[in-house]
């Protein structure tokens, strides 16, 4: 620690001072400190419909908005920390050494002075972690504070143990985007267990072209992250997405974690910018995203503030990404990733493109997951506000401005064998249709002789498909000179029982296409099916025992695909253990066939199910969204998601609706987004929205529709609401409006998506979706979030469960 430490005090975030906006109600404000200096600083509020307003500071005294007085020479926080320093190229100012040595990093890693034990029970506090403040290189980065290990760990024991930051500042010198020096690839990087860092900041940190991360968490944990300020990184924070293997094959990062009261921001003027003028960096920023997980389990995020992002990152400007994803670099390693039990409540989010986004695995390709994960099970979303969601915000022109989005991946099919004994079915992959090597699939296109008569570029017609479900073929072919140079395979298709014919579209030749009269096992990045019991399991195009295709099939935009959620596995599959085994691509559910079909043209399609039990209650989300508040990456070239066991309740919507681009708005939309027959929809408001477009349902014990609109539900809804417009046009109140509190919100025309004062989106006193209004939630309370509870939130120094959360624990943050 310092020796000034009692300057820096506990329970005070180190430079801003607090994460809270600085509004009068606010007991734990925190001012924009990038340099933590107290010499430049500002704070951010919105303005009205054009953005966010950002205030500086003078240096001497000024008065908090809750009219606390105080100095900016009191925000000089680095003056009485010590300093960790790095003055080489791609390094660390603080580096943990590694027990194990090896790996890709194993040059830049101290070994351990024990060849068994990591660093364990280290308290470090009032640190600035840095590079050194002259130019070092381009394309390479620093990472101030390095637990990352030597890649060769076999063990999660291997990792650092107990080890907590207080009170510390992370950051290089981007002080603005023409003077920044050393980029920043990660503020923290803290791979371990029970690991917490608390009070703590990054800042002036970025990785022009590159992502960067405020908070790098790899390890398994327990984590406690909160109350901190992160600022300047593509990603607030991240979790899994490793370009190396894990430990262990079961190893999964980020559980057992709390990431709570933090503010995880961006400097509002660099939005929509470049990199201009800077003598050593220029091009895009690279900001992707507030906060991503590709892999996490029993998260707790309460009370944290995501806002500022914009397209640069290629992500399309969304606040976070929930996108469960096995290796993102090197095919078939690290099947068993997955997204289990993430709550997300008491949130802000605001100034982005995208609400969020939630996806599973797609099939092999670099950065599309190589390889089949675990879905994600068992998130909620509660009590959140989001607001200012608009592609007219800096650096959103031309996203496709959408609200939350929930995919469960697509395009993976495997082919193989089924049995049944009456009462269970079993399904052996023994291919999968992306790689092309399934019985059934044509696996050439050739030239025997060249054509004549030829001009310019053409497609090669291929035949439908023998079997009903099948996937047709396609290829195409270029001319030179009058003759038929070259053919490529496009599509390999599925579902030929005879090698199909084709017609080119234009000129002659001669072009022999054959077709699979085997298969072949699955390879890297195919070899697990990663299902668990309870997953829905669709079989088609069974031909030799169709009685065991258990869901019908539907054409759309050429493709044909399941039309519903299969019958839910009673045995997944087995978990991936480094080697491939029969087990891992075998599945089991409850059937009374009986027989088998050894033909090898049986398809499992594992589109359908997820994201599973994804719960919206009490959500109030604020935009001009024209892609649709809630909405889909499926298509129909992928199959539909019919989630299962998801809830969209108690909330207030506003945007174009639920919908998708293939899809009519409403109750089509909600039919194939969702397992019908498990959704509770209902006590939703949808301004702008038309009542005769949607059906209300209250399938879902957990959440019980007082208008009974169970089973087939409703198609006039009772509980849903469908107001004109947002605001009121006059000065009270009426069934024809959602009436917010804020003044901006009466006598108005248009909608204020930025209100310079956040609690301004709270429910007027006389909407009817108020408690005691005619039209409140579920619950009797308010419709949409209640915003003295997110104000509560993000000062609550300990979280008690709702419900027992193990043992010991919660702990207070300080």
């Amino acid at each position: 620690d310092s020796t000034h430490d009692s300057s820096l005090p506990n329970g005070q975030t180190v430079c801003s001072h607090g994460i809270q906006d600085n509004l009068a109600v606010s007991t734990d404000p925190g001012l924009d400190n990038a340099d933590c200096t107290g010499a430049n600083m500002y704070y951010q509020l919105g303005s009205g419909s054009t953005g966010a307003t950002l205030t500086s500071v003078p240096a001497g005294a000024f008065t908090l908005a809750n009219g606390t007085a105080t100095n900016t020479s009191a925000f000089n926080d680095v003056q009485h920390m010590w300093t960790a320093e790095c003055t080489a190229t791609n390094c660390a100012a603080l580096r943990f050494c590694a027990p194990v040595g090896g790996g890709a990093t194993s040059s830049a890693v101290p070994a351990c002075g024990s060849g068994t034990l990591a660093p364990d029970h280290w308290l470090i506090m009032d640190m600035e972690a840095r590079p050194k403040a002259v130019f070092l290189s381009t394309g390479v980065a620093a990472t101030p504070v390095q637990m990352s290990g030597s890649g060769s760990e076999t063990s999660s024991s291997q990792f650092p143990q107990h080890i907590h930051f207080r009170k510390d500042w992370a950051h290089s010198d981007w002080s603005s985007l023409a003077a920044g020096l050393n980029g920043i690839s990660n503020g923290f990087y803290v791979t371990g267990s029970y690991v917490s860092v608390v009070d703590s900041q990054v800042s002036e940190s970025l990785y022009p072209g590159s992502e960067s991360h405020s908070i790098l968490a790899q390890g398994v944990g327990p984590y406690k992250i909160n109350h901190d300020w992160f600022e300047g990184s593509s990603i607030g924070l991240l979790s899994g997405g490793s370009c190396g293997t894990w430990p262990t094959p079961t190893y999964v990062p980020l559980q057992d974690a709390e990431v709570r009261r933090n503010r995880f921001t961006y400097p509002y003027a660099w939005l929509g910018a470049s990199i201009t003028g800077n003598a050593h960096w220029s091009g895009s920023k690279g900001r992707k995203n507030v906060f991503e997980l590709k892999a996490a389990e029993r998260l707790l995020r309460d009370g944290n503030i995501m806002e500022n992002d914009d397209s640069s990152g290629g992500q399309n400007g969304t606040l976070g990404d929930f996108n469960v994803r096995n290796n993102s670099c090197t095919a078939g390693t690290n099947y068993n990733q997955i997204l289990a039990d993430v709550l997300v409540s008491n949130e802000i989010g605001r100034n982005g493109c995208e609400n969020w986004e939630m996806d599973n695995s797609n099939p092999v390709g670099s950065g599309s997951g190589n390889g089949r994960t675990y879905g994600a099970y068992r998130v909620g979303f509660v009590n959140d506000l989001s607001y200012s969601i608009t592609s007219t915000n800096p650096g959103c022109t031309g996203v496709a401005n959408r609200g939350y989005v929930f995919s469960n991946g697509g395009g993976f099919e495997w082919q193989g064998t089924i049995t049944g004994n009456g009462t269970t079915v079993t399904f052996i992959a023994n291919c999968d249709t992306n790689e092309g090597n399934c019985v059934g699939q044509v696996a050439s296109i050739a030239i025997n002789s060249a054509g004549t008569s030829c001009t310019g570029n053409g497609n090669l017609v291929v035949s439908a498909p023998n079997l009903s479900g099948g996937a047709q073929a396609s290829g195409s072919y270029t001319c030179s000179g009058g003759a038929l140079a070259t053919v490529t395979l496009g599509s390999k298709g599925s579902g030929y029982t005879s090698a199909p014919t084709y017609t080119p579209a234009t000129g002659t030749g001669t072009v022999t296409v054959t077709m699979n009269s085997g298969s072949t096992t699955p390879g890297t990045g195919y070899q697990a099916l990663s299902m668990l019991a309870g997953d829905p399991v669709a079989i088609t195009r069974c031909n030799g025992t169709p009685a065991f295709n258990n869901v019908t099939l539907m054409t759309m935009n050429g493709h044909t695909i399941p039309n519903q959620c299969g019958p839910l596995a009673t045995a997944g599959s087995t978990p991936w253990n480094g080697t491939p085994s029969a087990g891992n691509l075998t599945v089991s559910y409850p059937s009374a066939v009986s027989g088998s079909d050894n033909g090898g043209f049986c398809t499992l399609s594992v589109e359908q199910g997820g994201p599973f039990d994804v719960t919206m209650q009490h959500v109030t989300a604020v935009t001009d969204s024209t892609g649709y508040a809630i909405s889909s990456n499926s298509a129909p070239s992928t199959g539909w998601n019919f989630a299962i066991n998801a809830a969209i309740v108690d909330s207030l919507l506003l945007g174009s609706g639920i919908g998708q681009s293939a899809l009519t708005e409403g109750t089509t939309t909600t039919g194939y987004l969702y397992d019908a027959s498990t959704l509770p929809l209902h006590h939703v408001v949808l301004p702008t929205r038309t009542a005769a477009g949607y059906t209300e349902y209250g399938n879902n014990w957990n959440f019980t529709d007082s208008a009974g609109c169970t089973g087939a539900g409703c198609h006039n809804p009772v509980t849903m609401y469908f107001p004109t417009t947002p605001w009121a046009t006059g000065a009270s109140c009426s069934t024809a409006n959602v009436c917010f509190k804020g003044s901006e919100y009466k006598n108005a025309s248009s909608l204020v998506l930025s209100p310079s004062d956040y609690h301004d989106l709270a429910l007027d006193s006389t909407s009817v979706f108020r408690a005691g209004g005619s039209q409140p939630a579920s619950d009797g309370t308010d419709m949409g979030a209640n915003i003295p509870a997110i104000d509560a939130a993000q000062t609550l120094n300990q979280y008690s469960c709702g419900t027992t959360c193990g043992s010991p624990g919660p702990y207070p943050d300080q």
